[in-house]
């Protein structure tokens, strides 16, 4: 070899070197050449040892006192992982257990009907509907004394309002009653759809079309014995209001509705509603005759249990000529302090 090897030769020696320094191992002492080497040999000089297949291993050096301390920070002893193996042993009976609970599948089957099976249906909504003077004030004033929300029409002024009032109980999940004649299956759908975009999911919430299907004529009477109703007062022309209504009115084509005909008990009927709405069908004995006519003092605790105070109950009685739907009509459409106003005037 020539001159041109020196330089080959003394990369290889500093790579060696650099690779021992790399592993944090001092540089191994330079092998000295033989006496009866080849000139081409001495010429290199002093090589390192040879790392032979076989050859025995340095050690490394151990780890400093500190390295230890920080390892022992986070390695768990011996005594302490002995005592967590301990505390998560379960018995053999309940590990032969686990094991057949899941070799049976019948974890994996009942997560299965968990999923598939809706929870039982939930009234959330109640709409009213029929002609004016049906009944549909005296009714909802007794769902209000049962919990139920009241949304009116003529107490809020506008459909607008009123249904910004229905999307905000749907939110919450509050029951809530629609007074309004909702005549048409359009008006109807849309309480329904409001319900529906706006539950809880976690609600299986259901809405009931409650039909009151009372006699044009009754109606016409009851509108005319009505006094101080904002929107239908009683005078001849609401009876033209009347007959209108009759000839656009549609029979409900919803998917729960209730058809309520003849005489009924405003009590029974929202007793019914609240504890078996969520039924198809009116239940047997919702549709109870009305009680006999009592004494005012009947009608003013009646009128109390439905939320309004006694001297506002009396007020409107006085107006109404003890007439006790005529009654729940002025209380529904005006305030308390309006009540009082108008029974001082009178």
């Amino acid at each position: 070899l020539g001159p041109a090897w020196k330089p080959a030769a003394k990369r290889e020696r500093q790579r060696r070197a650099a690779s021992n320094f790399a592993r944090n191992k001092a540089p191994a002492p330079l092998r000295p050449v033989p006496a009866n080497a080849s000139p081409a040999a001495q010429s290199l000089g002093a090589l390192p040892p040879l790392d032979l297949p076989g050859s025995p291993r340095r050690r490394r050096a151990a780890p400093s006192r500190r390295d230890n301390t920080a390892m022992s920070e986070w390695q768990v002893q011996p005594a302490q992982a002995r005592k967590e193996r301990q505390a998560n042993k379960r018995p053999a009976w309940r590990v032969a257990a686990d094991h057949a609970w899941e070799r049976s599948g019948a974890r994996f089957m009942m997560q299965q009907l968990a999923e598939q099976e809706d929870p039982p249906p939930y009234l959330l909504l109640v709409v009213l509907t029929g002609l004016p003077g049906s009944g549909k004030s005296l009714l909802a004033a007794q769902l209000r004394a049962r919990g139920f929300s009241l949304v009116c029409q003529d107490s809020l002024g506008s459909r607008q309002a009123c249904e910004d009032a229905v999307t905000d109980l749907m939110k919450r999940g509050r029951r809530c009653v629609v007074d309004r004649c909702n005549h048409t299956n359009q008006q109807r759908d849309l309480w329904v759809e409001l319900m529906k975009k706006n539950a809880p999911k976690d609600k299986n919430a259901v809405a009931l079309v409650l039909h009151l299907d009372a006699d044009v004529e009754t109606c016409k009477q009851r509108v005319l014995q009505r006094k101080n109703h904002k929107t239908l007062p009683p005078v001849p022309a609401s009876k033209a209001v009347v007959d209108d209504f009759q000839r656009k009115f549609e029979d409900p084509s919803q998917e729960r509705v209730w058809n309520v005909e003849g005489d009924w008990s405003p009590q029974s009927l929202a007793l019914a509603v609240d504890l078996r709405g969520t039924l198809d069908e009116v239940p047997v004995g919702a549709l109870k005759p009305p009680p006999p006519p009592s004494s005012a003092d009947g009608a003013v605790a009646r009128l109390v249990a439905m939320g309004w105070s006694q001297q506002v109950c009396e007020a409107a009685l006085s107006i109404s000529n003890d007439d006790e739907s005529a009654a729940v009509d002025l209380l529904l459409g005006h305030s308390a302090q309006e009540v009082l106003a108008l029974a001082t005037e009178s």
